[in-house]
């Protein structure tokens, strides 16, 4: 079989906005801008990009009940600030600049899942961290005075790839999979990881010098020994055939990998 084509996005190797620009949502919700929004059907990937929030979260929605909407222009703006995202209670909406943006989607997702507007830390920091855009300081469940030093993601971590699905298909979800990037502490003490650039997880292709990534606003991480922290990385396939890939968290190499995807 050939070499699989896949649309891949350029990172970029800067910090992501702050949260209340790139993705927030309302419980009471201020008024709902429906002169600059209009009706998105659920493309076939909010199927796969659910069913990850399912997964990450623990909890069992309908997608069904949740109406989309795009913009109609470049931004959304909300009570006077810019938003990527955005999730009313009334009528479980969601509006989206960017509909491809899965990060972004995810995280509104979450909240329609969860019926709350908040960033409850179980589940934004904690549960489903890395599975889709939400920023913290790299400190939630970090003990209060953490004696831990400070050590390479390549001296301290054990970092793996994996695909949801496990096996990609060309024809399912318009060719959208994910990668899963997860590190593992290998110490046998707590450390702190830094993070350079702002730059949390990566994807190559062999042969392609643009890679995937995802970014972060902290600036380091916290390990706990055998603790693990994960990354998800949209990609988006054109044709079937293999993939050779490698990975990366916080400079933390994994093998390279073959990649099958059937047609």
């Amino acid at each position: 079989m050939r070499n699989a084509a896949i649309q891949c996005t350029r990172f970029v190797l800067a910090l992501v906005l702050t949260l209340c620009v790139a993705a927030c949502d309302s419980l009471v919700g201020p008024e709902f801008p429906s002169g600059n929004l209009v009706e998105l059907q659920a493309p076939p990937e909010f199927t796969l990009w659910w069913s990850l929030v399912e997964q990450c979260s623990g909890r069992r929605g309908s997608l069904a009940a949740v109406q989309f909407f795009r913009t109609r222009d470049p931004m959304l703006i909300v009570d006077g600030k810019r938003y990527d995202g955005y999730w009313w209670s009334e009528g479980n909406r969601v509006a989206l600049v960017t509909p491809e943006d899965g990060a972004t989607v995810r995280h509104e997702m979450l909240h329609a899942l969860l019926q709350r507007g908040d960033h409850a830390p179980e589940y934004f920091a904690g549960r489903c961290d890395g599975w889709i855009r939400f920023d913290h300081p790299g400190t939630f469940g970090v003990p209060a005075s953490p004696e831990a030093a400070v050590v390479s993601g390549t001296d301290a971590l054990r970092a793996t790839l994996t695909t949801l699905p496990a096996a990609p298909r060309a024809s399912e979800f318009r060719g959208a999979f994910v990668y899963l990037i997860t590190a593992e502490s290998v110490r046998t003490a707590p450390v702190w990881v830094p993070v350079t650039n702002g730059l949390l997880a990566t994807v190559f292709v062999t042969g392609n010098p643009i890679g995937m990534g995802a970014v972060t606003t902290a600036t380091r991480l916290f390990f706990a020994p055998s603790q693990r922290r994960q990354a998800l990385i949209d990609a988006r396939i054109t044709d079937a055939g293999y993939i050779d890939v490698v990975g990366s968290y916080v400079g933390a190499a994994t093998l390279p990998q073959r990649v099958e995807i059937a047609p």
